[in-house]
């Protein structure tokens, strides 16, 4: 499965695709696949967001590789993002990240993303945990 989704006060979808809306399984070198994280906040309240995604194998069969000029908060293993404040009902998502066939081997890799949402008006907290896999050709 190359996605995962969770349902609740922030909704939040991860997978890989080709765009936030073709979801694409594999990555090979042919093709320009990226990491997409999508946040839905069906709360009354702005949330604040802290997103990590972590590649689980190792060595790996691929890596992250921001499109951003300049993104130290992105390694080859690792990447993460933030928003400081997603409105009610707001929608957002994280895209900027490839990822990169390194031709080593083939087969499956797992991608682990943690989300940590904090609701400040109401105090609520949230913490989220999703994993998918990607095959590599």
């Amino acid at each position: 499965m190359c996605g995962n989704d969770y349902n609740g006060p922030l909704n939040v979808e991860t997978y890989s695709g080709f765009s936030l809306d073709h979801k694409y399984c594999e990555v090979d070198n042919i093709h320009d696949i990226r990491h997409i994280v999508r946040f839905y906040n069906l709360r009354n309240y702005p949330v604040e967001i802290n997103c990590t995604a972590s590649l689980t194998a190792n060595p790996g069969k691929i890596e992250f590789k921001s499109t951003l000029s300049s993104d130290p908060n992105t390694t080859n293993v690792c990447w993460q993002g933030t928003i400081t404040s997603l409105g009610i009902k707001g929608k957002q998502d994280f895209s900027h990240v490839r990822l990169i066939n390194l031709q080593t081997s083939f087969g499956d890799e797992g991608v682990n993303v943690e989300i940590q949402a904090n609701w400040p008006q109401p105090g609520k907290r949230e913490r989220i945990e999703l994993s998918f896999t990607v095959k590599v050709l």
